[in-house]
């Protein structure tokens, strides 16, 4: 997580004071005048308004797989009012003295605001997975990445809001204005840097989901099947009938009659003539 802001500060340029006659030139009538005037009268009232640009704006990332939440918020300038405060004689001045250099003690109410914006992807923004595993997805955005970017939001909108301080000090007459300021910027810079460190601390913020959570396998499609050659069309010779050749004799005479037996069966022998006596 990642949290930047840019700082722009505005500086009043401090107003020339008229030119004074030397105290040397006063007359002592002006001086008693002066001395029986009361504060007030003599000095004059200030009110201040304005605002102060200290604002930023940061990012915070929530990361899930390939998922990111992103939560932004960006800082408005402060606003501030002074009221119209009467101004009492100061002393000790640095770069001023006499009339020019006043103590103020006066109230500042500062307002503070900051906006916030969440981005969240979708599961629609995976067009490959399944009906069931966009609902896994959809349910772990909805479910984890979504309270978690929430969180950032709670982290920062405490930035908002307003409060009176005490504005206290003796100045010069024509760095009141920018003495304020500097307060304010001050005070919101704190008020920043404690919204982001809340921010901040959310993170590292990982987790995993596996989309395919309790979803049947798609069942594989079936294989095409492989094509048969087409049988072969026989020739005009294959399908002529067989026909018998006859035999050729042998040279040494007929051929032989297959159905003779191969050796003629012996004679039965003639019985012996018996003996005259």
């Amino acid at each position: 997580m990642r949290a930047t802001s840019a700082r722009k500060r505005r500086k009043r340029k401090p107003q020339d004071p008229a030119p004074r006659p030397p105290a040397t030139a006063r007359t002592d009538a002006s001086n008693r005048i002066a001395a029986h005037m009361p504060p007030q009268h003599r000095l004059g009232n200030i009110a201040v308004s304005g605002k102060a640009q200290t604002g930023g704006s940061g990012t915070n990332h929530g990361q899930a797989i390939s998922m990111e939440g992103r939560t932004d918020y960006t800082f408005a300038d402060a606003d501030y009012v002074m009221p119209n405060t009467a101004l009492q004689q100061g002393s000790d001045c640095d770069g001023c003295e006499g009339r020019d250099c006043v103590s103020i003690t006066a109230p500042v109410t500062i307002t503070y605001s900051v906006s916030t914006s969440v981005t969240l992807p979708s599961a629609s923004d995976y067009p490959d997975l399944s009906e069931c595993e966009a609902r896994n997805v959809q349910n772990a955005i909805d479910t984890v990445l979504a309270p978690h970017e929430q969180e950032h939001v709670d982290a920062v909108t405490p930035y908002n809001g307003s409060e009176t301080v005490t504005f206290s000090g003796t100045y010069c007459r024509s760095e009141v204005a920018q003495a304020v300021d500097d307060m304010v910027e001050a005070r919101e810079a704190t008020r920043q840097s404690a919204a982001r460190a809340r921010s901040d601390a959310l993170d590292p913020f990982n987790f995993t989901i596996d989309p395919s959570e309790g979803c049947e396998a798609p069942e594989p499609e079936p294989e095409a099947p492989t094509p048969e050659p087409p049988a072969e069309t026989p020739s005009q010779e294959d399908k002529a009938p067989p026909q018998d050749t006859p035999e050729e004799p042998t040279p040494d005479g007929p051929a032989p009659d297959d159905t003779a037996p191969e050796t003629a069966p012996p004679a039965p022998e003639s019985p012996a003539p018996e003996a005259k006596q």
